[in-house]
């Protein structure tokens, strides 16, 4: 009962048996990796969002101060231009002053 190369030849069901075992060790195996990538992945979504509301956050706080400087809402106003429709720029002035949060008092002129 000798087999080749000087092994000894063993019966086809513990044959059958050792390549269950294998295949069972290699399946455990890829859904262990599996798993892991899956978790990484989770990983990686939940830092996306934590980053997500932070500049939301920090964006929400920067949009909620109002400028400083009458120059800085010079440049936040929209400019009425040659040939410009004069009630749809003073309806879009109104709205970029309501969005950017500007008090009526500083649109008055000096």
């Amino acid at each position: 009962m000798s087999g080749t190369d000087g092994e000894i030849a063993e019966p086809e069901a513990v044959r059958v048996l050792r390549l269950r075992l294998a295949l069972a060790r290699e399946e455990r195996e890829r859904d262990r990796e599996r798993d892991e990538r899956a978790r990484m992945a989770k990983e990686r979504d939940w830092e996306i969002q934590q980053q997500r509301a932070a500049m939301q956050a920090a964006n929400q706080n920067t949009t909620g101060t109002r400028p400083a400087a009458k120059a800085e809402i010079h440049n936040l106003l929209p400019k009425m231009t040659e040939g410009e429709d004069t009630l749809e720029f003073f309806q879009t002035f109104e709205r970029a002053s309501l969005l950017n949060k500007i008090d009526p008092s500083d649109n008055e002129s000096e």
